[in-house]
């Protein structure tokens, strides 16, 4: 049967607190201006998740449970076993009237959180009645990794540091009403780059429409077992369809 809604527990009644809060540290790297009264959209990339946290991979081939969220209204089959975390992030009122909420759930293998999974839901404006909004999805996806990369600082005229975080996008395209994005991050203070699919979409709650990012990642070494799995995650998911 599908897993309806989350459990309420307390985070820092639970077992699995620490590193919960680990996974949920969610690095928003876009780099935007905001006005009093909207959020730019350049800003909205913001909502792409990059939980970048250090651990053991997933076993591939996992069988898949569906997931169906009654508070955003949105499902999507995770692997069995994984272990779930979500937090909010309260803000002004700066999308279009409605409260600047973030709300982001996560989830991740019992082994570990380096593979995990995370859905983000921000609301926006009632301007931002379809993806075409913020762009294409190659628009869509450059700007993001844009938002990411730091390699321009390499470049003579800076005071160019030892090493910076570089982003690549390798992939951008619409599939069944969703930006598709693939790309990688290096950090500078890991030794590899880690991997990123990611299902971008607006989708009507019942109150608002809102920005639904789904986004896998792994390590680049672990890319070549899990991709299937991740994939099949990503192809799962359903976000509501927005109002026009």
């Amino acid at each position: 049967m599908p897993i309806k809604g989350s459990t309420g527990m307390s985070r820092n009644h639970h077992p699995e607190c620490a590193r919960r809060s680990k996974v949920m540290d969610v690095h928003c790297s876009a780099q935007a201006t905001e006005s009093a009264d909207k959020l730019s959209r350049r800003g909205l990339l913001s909502a792409v998740p990059l939980v970048l946290v250090a651990s053991t991979s997933m076993a591939s081939a996992e069988s898949l449970v569906p997931y169906e969220d009654t508070i955003d209204n949105f499902q999507v089959a995770i692997p069995d076993g994984w272990i779930s975390a979500q937090a909010s992030q309260g803000g002004s009122r700066v999308f279009g009237g409605s409260p600047g909420t973030r709300r982001a759930l996560a989830w991740y293998p019992e082994a570990g959180t380096d593979t995990n999974v995370t859905v983000i839901i921000t609301n926006v404006g009632a301007d931002y009645t379809a993806l075409g909004s913020f762009g294409n999805a190659e628009q869509f996806g450059e700007n993001l990794v844009a938002s990411l990369d730091r390699s321009f600082m390499l470049k003579s005229g800076f005071n160019r540091p030892k090493s910076v975080q570089k982003a690549r996008l390798l992939d951008a395209k619409t599939k069944s009403g969703m930006y598709m994005l693939e790309y990688t991050v290096q950090k500078p203070e890991e030794d590899e780059p880690r991997h990123f699919l990611s299902a971008v979409s607006l989708g009507y709650n019942g109150r608002y429409n809102r920005l639904y990012t789904l986004t896998a990642q792994t390590r680049e070494a672990d890319f070549g077992g899990t991709k299937s799995t991740l994939q099949q995650v990503l192809g799962s998911f359903k976000p509501p369809t927005p109002v026009i």
